[in-house]
């Protein structure tokens, strides 16, 4: 028999790219997570800004 799915497990895959609004405005797109490996929980967010602050080099 196996184990009913657990749902509040999700992927990750599915809401990298989601757009992260500030109070003003758009910042930026969710790119990826740092996980802590002792607990496994998201410790971090990496936010791509690049189309609110352009890169300078």
């Amino acid at each position: 028999m196996q184990a009913p799915p657990d749902i509040h497990l999700g992927s990750s895959e599915a809401v990298t790219g989601y757009h992260i609004h500030a109070k003003d405005g758009e910042i930026g797109h969710l790119e990826d997570f740092i996980i802590t490996d002792q607990a496994w929980k998201v410790g971090y967010l990496e936010v791509d800004t690049r189309n609110w602050w352009p890169r300078c080099w």
